[in-house]
């Protein structure tokens, strides 16, 4: 049967035909059972609204410290199976003796690949999901230099504003500063607070950089990205990942997926695929468990 998906979630592209002895009895509400300190995931098939079969999960876990990436063709469910885990994706179901097992909603941060960014202040902007005077200006400053939005914080709102990202204490964090006439447009506590629609202001690969500057300030036990830096060139998102893998403490969890494999796998020790035959997730290789590595 088919079952109803919140916006703005929607229906994909055509399911993969999969054929396997066992499987749920159908669509259902699968609610995530919280409060373990790692993610366990064993008979879980995800659907697509109509109530077709998309995805078959027969053993997904990702424990502190693992950099697990996911890959698979366009519309085998990776996003989903992150909306499942995040509990937002009514269209799922466990099979007999199944589990869906995840960490406290605390300790973990969604989020997906183009980011709402509506009329807000700047401080509010990067701050979520907590609010606006959770971290402190200087901090707030200091992360958008480190992932390349400093001149959001430090100078007027133009395209001329360049590399330069200036502290609010006035010290240049950047090799490259903006032309000597670009004018400071006031005090940081006036610019982090100015309101401004970042969906006209920022470009994709901005916008993106601003999802990493959350996690630097969260610092999330677990953290799940669909296709985090796919509005960037390839070298510069590997470079802004590492960037946020070496800012995160090493217990931390990754969960990510992407469309480019090759240059994402050398930043992750766990891979799984999708089969787009038998739409089946599969382990590849795993430095913690000593699989597929040569």
């Amino acid at each position: 049967p088919p079952c109803a998906v919140p916006a703005p979630w929607g229906a994909s592209d055509a399911p993969p035909s999969i054929e396997l002895a066992e499987r749920s009895a159908g669509p259902a509400d699968v609610t995530p059972r919280r409060g373990g300190g790692w993610v366990s995931v064993e008979g879980l098939d995800v659907f697509l609204p109509t109530g077709s079969l998309m995805l078959a999960v027969d053993k997904f876990d990702v424990r502190s410290g693992d950099r697990v990436l996911i890959t698979g063709p366009i519309g085998t469910g990776k996003s989903s199976l992150l909306r499942v885990l995040s509990g937002v994706w009514p269209c799922a179901g466990l099979r007999p003796g199944g589990h869906c097992h995840m960490p406290p909603n605390g300790d973990c941060l969604f989020l997906p690949r183009v980011p709402s960014l509506p009329a807000m202040s700047l401080r509010s902007m990067v701050s979520y999901p907590h609010l606006a005077g959770t971290y402190s200006d200087e901090r707030i400053v200091a992360v958008l230099c480190k992932v390349g939005l400093g001149h959001l914080a430090s100078r007027a709102f133009s395209a001329s504003a360049g590399q330069a990202c200036t502290t609010a204490a006035g010290a240049t964090e950047a090799a490259e500063l903006a032309p000597d006439d670009v004018a400071v447009v006031g005090s940081v506590d006036e610019v982090l607070g100015r309101v401004t629609d970042w969906n006209k202001v920022l470009s994709g690969g901005e916008q993106q950089r601003v999802v990493i500057a959350r996690i630097l300030l969260k610092q999330p036990k677990f953290v799940f990205l669909d296709e985090a830096v796919s509005s960037m060139s390839s070298d510069a998102g590997v470079q802004l990942y590492r960037l946020m893998l070496e800012s995160l403490d090493e217990t931390a969890a990754v969960v990510s997926i992407s469309h480019d494999p090759e240059a994402m796998l050398p930043l992750h020790t766990e891979h799984y695929a999708i089969d787009k035959d038998t739409g089946c997730l599969e382990l590849q290789s795993s430095k913690r468990l000593g699989i597929g590595l040569t």
